[in-house]
């Protein structure tokens, strides 16, 4: 789940007109459990949020209602993870990861035991593609709030191999509308649907996209993980500096590849996911309008 974001929070700017309909549609269900991955000042210790987000995200399971659909996100790096795949060793990042994982794995428990659901997994979500707008700025916005604050020449550090490594992310609106597509079809009952972009870019492409999109020449600085994560935590001035917890390293130095192809029960439907270089401009468009939006948890 490279997060960030999803539409289960991280950045997701839900268009009015869809996301009525979604919460409208007989019969079906989105839940969301998001618990922010970082503990931010005054938040609850880690193992409170963690019980929090897996007893809300599992109202959907424990509730008698009618067939159930289910957001969550993706969990696995270590290799492909198919649509089919679940539980498969992997380790997870923060809580917010593993407990999007443990209510997957009731909500399917409960789909084998005969409640009719389907499944959404999401994976970076970024603002709406025609207009930008989103709730909070985190995840990839980070990377692109530090570009905009620099001039024509811009500084970026980079970890691992950032050629070899793909950084997922979907738009808003692409995933309100295959949410609200896929469940008005009965073919989408007891599948799940990785709504993840199937060209990802690797992080390489995404900051150069990036840098495009703010009209900057990007000069990278490559970093062992390590030292990033040491230096933004404790050396002074690093973290004023960069403004990007060092959290997110993690994202930028695995691999993400998510298998898409139940994706085919869209084809005809007009609702595909767009290429990034489409929509980037709009995001930093968005971004130079409303500078004041902040990374804190949406409300």
């Amino acid at each position: 789940m490279p997060r960030g974001g999803a539409c289960c929070g991280r950045g997701a700017g839900r268009g009015p007109h869809r996301a009525h309909q979604i919460g409208r549609a007989p019969g079906h269900h989105v839940g969301d459990g998001a618990v922010e991955g970082e503990r931010a000042p005054g938040q609850r210790p880690v193992g409170q949020a963690r019980r929090a987000s897996v007893v809300v995200d599992l109202e959907v399971a424990d509730r008698p209602r009618p067939p159930a659909d289910r957001v969550g996100d993706e969990c696995d790096r270590a290799r492909a993870l198919g649509e089919d795949d679940l539980d498969v060793g992997q380790q997870f990042n923060n809580y917010y990861e593993e407990t999007k994982f443990l209510a997957e794995v009731e909500v399917q428990t409960r789909r084998d035991q005969g409640m009719p659901t389907t499944i959404y997994r999401p994976s970076v979500v970024v603002g709406d593609s025609t207009t930008g707008q989103t709730q909070k700025y985190d995840g990839p916005y980070y990377a692109l709030q530090l570009l905009l604050r620099q001039g024509r020449w811009a500084v970026m550090p980079t970890v691992g191999d950032p050629t070899l490594h793909r950084f997922n992310i979907v738009p808003s609106d692409f995933v309100i509308e295959a949410i609200a597509t896929l469940s008005a079809t009965d073919r989408s009952s007891g599948r799940v649907y990785n709504l993840a972009d199937p060209r990802p870019l690797t992080v390489a492409e995404l900051y150069a996209t990036m840098a495009d999109a703010v009209g900057c020449r990007m000069i990278p600085v490559p970093l062992p993980a390590s030292l990033a994560r040491f230096a933004i935590d404790h050396v002074p001035g690093v973290h004023s500096l960069l403004r990007i917890p060092s959290s997110t390293i993690a994202y930028l130095n695995h691999p993400t590849y998510y298998l898409t192809a139940n994706q085919a029960d869209l084809d005809d439907t007009g609702v595909a996911c767009p290429p990034v270089e489409s929509y980037m401009p709009t995001l930093v468009e968005f971004m130079r309008r409303n500078p004041d939006i902040s990374a804190a948890a949406m409300q």
